[in-house]
């Protein structure tokens, strides 16, 4: 995995972290509203990016729990690479899925966007905080081909449901196996990007697991049924 990789991938830790401290009643929200908010937060994001005001975006757009995380000169590295590969971003385009959990007593939105840009287009996740009435980020992933210096490692993000699961966390390496076929081993080695793990007294150890898979990853998984993955130790 290139350097690019490695800074984009510590930013999407964030969310992961965080997502395991839910707690409380948050106010109602008007769903409608807090959609355009953060479909506006993610604009305001690229454009300081590729204007070159990162810095600003930093301080006014990130939660202070994000950037309690990294440094703001990480993140000034890491937007000038994407902008370098990619260029301006140009529109946004719905990446069907727009979730919102209760989180602190607030609200964690997490939205993906298809992101269309000079040279291309990529795929962004955002996780936003409702901060009072502001929206504030805290944490984003920019995937496409044109981030990989060789395309052939190009890994697209794709969610699992799995079950009967080791409770991974980001960062971990698994293994997928096959739940109906005495655990067949489908993929041997993949990088879990992000996990929504269903909370119950029964610990059921099952829920959502993205992980960065290959195009062929991804199709042998499509007709194998119920799913579970294994840390590799």
């Amino acid at each position: 995995m290139n350097t690019i990789l490695r800074n984009l991938f510590f930013i999407i830790l964030l969310a992961g972290g965080f997502l395991t401290g839910c707690s409380g009643q948050p106010n109602e929200v008007d769903f409608k509203k807090a959609e355009a908010d953060v479909h506006h937060l993610t604009v305001s994001l690229f454009e300081s990016m590729s204007k070159g005001t990162e810095e600003n975006a930093y301080q006014t757009l990130f939660d202070g729990k994000a950037k309690a995380s990294f440094a703001v000169g990480t993140f000034v590295t890491i937007s000038k690479r994407i902008v370098s590969k990619l260029g301006a971003l140009k529109s946004l385009e719905d990446g069907g899925r727009s979730d919102y959990d209760p989180y602190s007593g607030s609200w964690l939105a997490r939205t993906a966007y298809i992101g269309h840009f000079e040279r291309g287009d990529g795929n962004i996740e955002i996780s936003a905080l409702l901060v009072g009435d502001k929206w504030r980020i805290m944490s984003f992933n920019v995937n496409s081909p044109l981030l990989y210096d060789n395309p052939a490692d190009y890994r697209q993000m794709v969610e699992l449901y799995v079950v009967n699961s080791d409770l991974v966390t980001p960062g971990a390496h698994v293994k997928v196996v096959a739940q109906n076929s005495n655990d067949k081993v489908l993929i041997k080695d993949a990088q879990v990007f992000n996990v929504r793990w269903k909370m119950s007294a029964e610990n059921v150890r099952e829920g959502f697991v993205t992980l960065a898979l290959s195009k062929e990853e991804g199709i042998s998984l499509k007709e194998a049924g119920e799913l579970s993955v294994r840390s590799i130790k």
